[in-house]
């Protein structure tokens, strides 16, 4: 039977660069922005805050580094995702979250990208991915968890649309996401769910305040 290796960080040069790069950055740059405006976990963060990051770390190179290339990414697998986020971990920023992009970036994006039709990438997937808008992901129910099976939010043809009616929570992102990928059984359909893009400023569509996770900071 093949011996199979892990991957090796001294085996890598692009890696070393990016850790090198990465941890300048949250030494000379990230780090004293923090500091400058009295950031700490407990700060209710807004969206001014936050562009600041999303697009410096879009002119290094990093927001969204794990995309394919012609999606502005690197195509970082996840042994070397792995290791930048252990070093944004290490370094204590308070804005950690935003450098990759998990907090309502590219990496929320995820998988949806290769499934997107061209006006769907156009309208929200390219400009999340450049900086410019953030989505949240939409699963978690009160009395459901992550369990899909039991998730009461549903979405109903209605001409050429749907109608979603359901409400979930810690939907990490959303007070200052544009909109959300939201998660929905199928009405009149067994064992059927589907993804949505929904616009945050769709009427009837209302997002509570609430405390960001600790995950999230």
């Amino acid at each position: 039977m093949p011996l199979t290796l892990e991957p090796s960080y001294d085996d890598n040069p692009r890696l070393q660069d990016l850790v090198v790069r990465l941890r300048s950055y949250l030494r000379d740059e990230l780090i004293p922005y923090e500091r400058e405006h009295g950031l700490t976990a407990e700060t209710k963060l807004d969206r001014t805050t936050l562009e600041h990051v999303w697009k410096r770390s879009a002119e290094l190179g990093f927001y969204g580094i794990s995309l394919p290339p012609e999606l502005g990414g690197q195509g970082l697998g996840f042994f070397e995702l792995c290791a930048l986020k252990e070093e944004l971990t290490a370094s204590g920023a308070t804005l950690s979250h935003s450098v990759l992009g998990d907090m309502g970036g590219p990496l929320r994006v995820g998988a949806i990208v290769k499934y997107a039709t061209e006006e769907q990438r156009e309208r929200y997937l390219m400009p999340v991915v450049r900086g410019e808008r953030a989505c949240c992901f939409s699963l978690t129910e009160e009395d459901a968890g992550s369990d899909v099976r039991r998730m009461t939010t549903t979405a109903t043809p209605d001409g050429n649309g749907y109608v979603l009616n359901g409400k979930k929570v810690f939907s990490s992102a959303a007070p200052f996401a544009d909109f959300a990928i939201v998660v929905a059984r199928m009405a009149g359909e067994e064992e059927t769910y589907s993804a949505f893009l929904v616009d945050l400023d769709t009427p009837g569509c209302t997002v509570l305040d609430g405390e960001v996770p600790m995950s999230g900071q």
